[in-house]
């Protein structure tokens, strides 16, 4: 079962964005709009995903259970 888990966390942290994202998260930043993230996952499982999809400059804050 741990593989199983291991292979999904893997897949997770390479997922491409839907092809909408960006365009919108574009749009929002140029309107003025700060954006953050907020998960209850760990930080570094929220990081790398968003940096994978090149989307995490658009956040000005990611944020995650950790930090509670």
């Amino acid at each position: 079962m741990l593989g199983s888990k291991t292979s999904t966390l893997q897949i997770i942290k390479k997922l491409l964005p839907h092809p909408d994202v960006v365009p919108g998260l574009q749009l929002l930043q140029q309107n003025g709009y700060r954006l953050a993230t907020l998960s209850n996952s760990p930080l570094q499982m929220s990081l790398a995903p968003l940096a994978f999809a090149k989307i995490d400059l658009y956040f000005e804050a990611i944020l995650s259970v950790d930090a509670v």
